[in-house]
C-alpha cells in the first residue's frame, strides 16, 4: 500500500497521462483470425481480481471459476496481465480447447536465475524466432515471447528510486537481480500435458 501512495503521488503530477489512462476500457473483446479473445488486466469478473494468477489456476476450483468466466465472456482465449508470474492454462473440455494466458511480468524477470521480461503474442502467424514457451488454440499462436532490456541500467535506475531499506526494494529488489522462485515448468505445467511447446 505504501508502494501505491507513493506511484499514486507520482501520477498526480501528470493528469493528462490519467486522464487517458483512466479513459481505457477496463477489458476488451478481440477477434483475430476466428477466435474471439478476452483482453483483461486482473481477471474474467474484475480489473484488479486475482482469479487468473498461477496460485488460483493450480486448484480446482480456480479452474472451474475460470471456466464460468469463459462461458460468461464467450471468448476462447483470455490474455490477463496483473499477476506478477506467469501462467498458460489449457482447458479441454466439450467447449474445445481454450486458454488463460498471463505474462507476468514484461519489465521483470519472471523466472529463477533469468534477467528478461515477457510479453504475450497472439497471432495467426507462427512466430519466426524462439518463444519463451506457446500452444496453439483454434489456429492461433500463442506465444510468450522474451523481453531483453538492459538488466543493468533498469538495477540502477530502480535503485536511484527505491534505495535499500524503502518498500519496493524490500518487495523487488531480489527478484530483479535474481529472478522470483518460480520456474518455466511451473508456468506451464498444464500445458505441457496438451502440447504446448517451450
Amino acid at each position: 500500500n505504501r508502494i501505491m501512495e507513493r506511484l499514486c503521488e507520482t501520477a498526480a503530477g501528470h493528469p493528462h497521462l490519467t486522464a487517458r489512462l483512466g479513459a481505457l476500457p477496463a477489458n476488451l473483446a478481440a477477434r483475430i483470425g476466428d477466435v474471439k479473445i478476452g483482453i483483461v488486466h486482473g481477471d474474467g469478473d474484475s480489473l484488479a481480481g486475482w482469479g487468473f494468477s498461477q496460485e488460483l489456476l493450480a486448484t480446482a476450483g480456480g479452474r472451474a471459476d475460470a471456466s464460468a468466466s469463459f462461458a460468461a465472456a464467450g471468448v476462447r482465449i483470455f490474455a490477463s496481465s496483473h499477476t506478477c508470474l506467469p501462467v498458460l492454462q489449457m482447458f479441454d473440455d466439450a467447449e474445445g480447447a481454450r486458454a488463460i494466458v498471463n505474462n507476468g511480468a514484461a519489465g521483470m524477470p519472471n523466472f529463477l536465475g533469468t534477467r528478461y521480461g515477457l510479453a504475450t503474442r497472439i497471432s495467426v502467424y507462427r512466430l519466426q524466432t524462439a518463444s519463451a514457451y506457446g500452444v496453439r488454440i483454434g489456429g492461433l499462436h500463442v506465444d510468450a515471447v522474451r523481453i531483453d532490456y538492459d538488466a543493468v541500467a533498469w538495477e540502477a535506475r530502480f535503485l536511484a528510486n527505491w534505495p535499500e531499506g524503502s518498500d519496493a526494494h524490500t518487495s523487488y529488489y531480489g527478484r530483479i537481480c535474481n529472478g522470483p522462485r518460480y520456474a518455466l515448468e511451473q508456468a506451464v505445467s498444464q500445458a505441457m500435458e496438451r502440447g504446448c511447446h517451450a
